[in-house]
């Protein structure tokens, strides 16, 4: 009877702390799913939303009066901005192509192609449209979600 009794108190501690081990493992492993799960979703806002902060701050920078105009060039949403320096005049062309934001930074003196841009950023079904004079509204997805803001012209 002495005997079973110590067989007894050396199985419980043991069977206790593989319950322990095991509960932190399951712990450790739900937390690791959750963690890239918010991982995902922070890096797919960033995107959509860097996107259109990024068309924001371009159209800010370049306020000026009849500096900002819509264009559908080869069936698709272009942004313009005009620009003045003291070397020529200079537009700036921001569209979505093959899925990448693009911008294009050329002299008037030359023509648009839009496989010349730089790629900015994966996006697609970037839509732009001017609501009025002084409005403009854009929305895109990324990761299968859609993000709008509008945008106010300053200028008059």
């Amino acid at each position: 009877m002495n005997k079973n009794k110590h067989v007894i108190d050396m199985i419980f501690p043991i069977a206790l702390f593989f319950v322990f081990i095991s509960s932190c493992f399951i712990v450790l492993i739900l937390s690791f799913h959750t963690y890239r799960k918010t991982v995902q979703l922070e890096q797919s806002n960033y995107q959509t939303r860097t996107a259109l902060s990024y068309i924001t701050q371009k159209i800010h920078q370049n306020d000026l009066i009849d500096s900002v105009s819509l264009q559908q060039i080869d069936q698709k949403d272009v942004l313009v901005l005009k620009s003045s320096y003291s070397q020529g005049k200079y537009t700036t062309y921001l569209y979505e192509d093959k899925g990448y934001l693009k911008e294009l930074f050329i002299s008037n003196q030359l023509e648009f192609d839009k496989d010349d841009g730089k790629k900015i950023m994966p996006v697609s079904h970037l839509k732009m449209q001017q609501i009025n004079p002084y409005l403009y509204h854009f929305s895109c997805i990324v990761d299968h979600k859609e993000i709008n803001t509008n945008v106010a012209v300053q200028s008059k």
